[in-house]
C-alpha cells in the first residue's frame, strides 16, 4: 500500500477519512479473514534475560509473520486474535445489520481496528446534511490496550467523525481486558450492538434540539472544552499560550462551518458543535495520521464527547 507500515487503512468509504485508505466496495468478512495484512497471528513467548535466562514473569507478544515485538505482558495474558473482531461482525453482515467499512493498523500492528457502518436510517439534521451511525471496534497487541467498541458517526457532507447526540452518561461503553474468555467477549459485543441500535433512535431528536438552541454562549463553550484538556503539567505561561492558539483555531472552524451550514443553523448549538468537530478533524494534531488516531482513540475523541455533553446541557448557556 502507499501508506507507511505504521498506519495501514482499507476503506469502503467513497471519500475515506482525510483521504486515507483504498476504496474496496466488495470487501467481505471472508475476504478479510484471508488477508494476512489484517488477520495476522500474534504469539506469546517467555522473554529471555541476561545470559539467556528466561524472565518467567514476563512474556513478549510477537507478530508471527514479521517477527516484530508488539508488547510485553504477564503469563496469564490471553491473546485475542484479530480474527475475533472480524468474526464478531460476520453474522451482523450476513443478516444485513452492518457492513464493514474501514479497518486498519497502528504502529505496525500494535493496534487493530474495524469501523463498521450500522445499517440504520441516517439522521438528516438539515436538508442534505446526513449523519450515519458506525461502530468502532479496537483491540491492542501492545500489552496495555483493552478491547473496546464504541459508537461513532460520520457526517456525510464532510466525512468528519462526530459523536452521537447522547451525553457521556447515556453513551454505551464496552471495554474488557485480555484476561477474559474470548467466547464471553463475543457474547458481550453482540449484546452491546443491540443496545446501540436502540440508542441510535434517540439521536435524531437530540440533533434537532441543537439546531433550535440559540442561547449558547459560544466563547464560553469553546473555553470550557479547552479547559477540560489535561494541561496540568504545563507551565502557566505555556498553558495560556496553548489555550489562546487553540481558541483561535476553534473560531476559525466556526467561521468555516458558517460557510457550509444553511442560514437556519448558523449561530445555533449545532453550529458550535460542528465547529469543534471541524477543529478535531482538520486543525488539531500534527498531521492527518495523528488526527485519525486522536479522533478515534485519543484526546480528540474525548473532546468531541465533552463538546456534545456541554451542547446538550445547560452548563454552557
Amino acid at each position: 500500500m502507499a501508506h507507511t507500515t505504521r498506519s495501514n487503512l482499507t476503506s469502503n468509504m467513497k471519500e475515506p477519512w482525510h483521504q486515507f485508505g483504498d476504496h474496496l466496495p466488495n470487501a467481505s468478512v471472508e475476504g478479510l479473514l484471508d488477508n494476512p495484512n489484517y488477520n495476522y497471528r500474534v504469539v506469546s513467548h517467555p522473554l529471555e534475560g541476561a545470559g539467556g535466562l528466561r524472565a518467567t514473569k514476563k512474556h513478549g507478544l510477537w507478530r508471527e509473520d514479521t517477527g516484530e515485538l508488539l508488547g510485553v505482558v504477564s503469563p496469564d495474558y490471553e491473546i485475542v486474535q484479530n480474527e475475533v473482531g472480524l468474526r464478531f461482525f460476520e453474522p451482523l453482515v450476513a443478516k444485513g445489520l452492518a457492513s464493514i467499512d474501514t479497518l486498519g493498523l497502528f504502529a505496525g500492528g500494535k493496534r487493530f481496528w474495524i469501523l463498521a457502518r450500522m445499517n440504520l436510517t441516517p439522521v438528516e439534521v438539515l436538508e442534505d446534511d446526513l449523519i450515519e451511525p458506525y461502530l468502532l471496534y479496537t483491540q491492542g497487541h501492545d500489552g496495555h490496550s483493552a478491547i473496546r467498541i464504541q459508537p461513532t458517526s460520520v457526517r456525510v457532507l464532510c466525512s468528519n467523525t462526530i459523536s452521537w447526540a447522547l451525553q457521556s452518561s447515556e453513551t454505551p461503553k464496552f471495554r474488557v481486558s485480555h484476561q477474559r474468555g474470548v467466547s464471553e467477549i463475543i457474547d458481550e459485543l453482540r449484546r452491546y450492538y443491540l443496545d446501540s441500535m436502540q440508542l441510535w433512535k434517540c439521536t435524531s431528536d437530540s440533533y434537532s434540539r441543537l439546531v433550535e438552541r440559540r442561547n449558547l454562549n459560544v466563547g464560553k463553550y469553546f473555553q470550557q472544552i479547552l479547559l477540560s484538556q489535561s494541561l496540568a503539567d504545563e507551565h502557566t505561561s505555556l498553558r495560556n499560550k496553548h489555550m489562546k492558539l487553540q481558541l483561535n483555531k476553534l473560531w476559525q472552524a466556526y467561521e468555516r462551518e458558517a460557510q457550509w451550514l444553511p442560514e437556519v443553523a448558523r449561530g445555533s448549538a449545532y453550529h458550535s458543535l460542528q465547529a469543534v468537530t471541524h477543529y478535531t478533524a482538520h486543525l488539531r494534531g500534527r498531521d492527518s495520521k495523528t488526527r485519525l488516531r486522536e479522533n478515534w482513540l485519543g484526546e480528540s475523541a474525548r473532546l468531541r464527547q465533552t463538546a456534545m455533553d456541554f451542547a446538550l446541557s445547560a452548563e454552557a448557556a
